[in-house]
């Protein structure tokens, strides 16, 4: 038991710390883009991952010469979080959500498969977008839906009420945020797409970091329970 709580406290600092670097990627490749210039409002996401020689894709002027940084960090994220998923899980108490493995799992594939399917005109002319549609839509949809779930787990889970309101609220804006993004994209207004996308994207990314500080915050504070095996000693 003590083995599993362990791996909990490792799960938590995995699901703090993989959110962080991939904004850390997401800056670095940003800051790369000198023409044109990197819009975080502007440009889709995903941009970033994509490599010279400079293109037009999707009514976008797009070059990420550092491309290998964010899309590193796509797939990092995936990674450490289903890594994390299955730690935290597996010290949860009484039967384990087995809803939430699956949708952390679809959620880890999803933003791996975006990093490794760019969205490019080559993706566009060998058939391999469909991959980075389907990866970036798994990534949005199955990772707010996760939040709300994980908020429905509170108890189990071990969150405090603030910290599942908290990841509630984050969840639904993340979905609102999606649904104005399809909107956009869709209808062809094309208007701040990227700040629709990241309103659908960074929820996902605060819930993990909330998620993960609550855990360690929480395992921090628990008290320490004496053995239970030990003889008392008679009364003289």
């Amino acid at each position: 038991m003590l083995r599993h709580a362990r791996a909990a406290v490792f799960g938590a600092v995995l699901l703090t710390v993989g959110p962080l670097l991939y904004l850390l990627a997401e800056a670095i490749a940003a800051l790369a883009w000198t023409e044109p210039n990197y819009d975080y409002f502007y440009h889709y996401v995903s941009d970033l991952g994509i490599a010279g020689p400079p293109s037009h894709v999707f009514g976008q002027d797009v070059y990420s010469p550092w491309a290998v940084v964010m899309n590193t960090g796509f797939i990092g994220y995936g990674l450490l979080f289903v890594i994390a998923a299955f730690l935290v899980l597996r010290a949860t108490s009484g039967a384990r959500p087995k809803i939430l493995l699956t949708v952390a799992v679809i959620f880890g594939i999803g933003i791996g498969m975006v990093g490794m399917f760019q969205g490019s005109q080559a993706s566009i002319d060998n058939g391999q977008i469909l991959y980075h549609v389907i990866g970036a839509q798994a990534t949005i949809v199955g990772g707010n839906l996760l939040t709300i779930l994980a908020a429905s787990f509170r108890d189990r889970l071990g969150m405090s009420p603030a910290v599942g309101r908290t990841l509630l609220v984050l969840g639904v804006i993340g979905l609102l945020g999606f649904a104005a993004f399809m909107i956009d994209v869709r209808g062809g207004i094309n208007i701040y797409v990227g700040m629709f996308e990241r309103l659908a994207i960074y929820p996902i990314v605060v819930a993990h970091v909330v998620f993960g500080v609550s855990l360690l915050v929480s395992r921090k504070r628990r008290p320490v329970t004496a053995p239970r095996n030990h003889a008392v000693p008679a009364a003289a």
